[in-house]
């Protein structure tokens, strides 16, 4: 869902990825959204925390158990490079 989201920058010529720490709610909203290891292009790095944003919320995480929650989706580190 955040590939479908994310708006090519203009100018992107492909091949860079962006780790990025999400925080989220136990029903799927987004907290919070950083960017952990840059891609080293600032207009691709937005470009994902905006897709990131529309995305949410994650309302496939509602289904878990809050021990599940807790333990997997609270936080976690994605890597994002949209040709994957």
């Amino acid at each position: 869902r955040i590939t479908d989201a994310w708006q090519r920058p203009v100018n992107y010529i492909g091949g860079l990825e962006v780790f990025l720490r999400f925080e989220l709610s136990p029903d799927g909203s987004l907290i919070d959204v950083q960017v952990t290891r840059s891609s080293g292009n600032t207009a691709f790095n937005r470009s994902t925390i905006r897709a990131i944003k529309a995305t949410a919320p994650f309302v496939e995480i509602s289904g878990f158990s809050y021990e599940v929650f807790e333990e997997k989706f609270k936080t976690m580190t994605i890597k994002f490079r949209p040709e994957d």
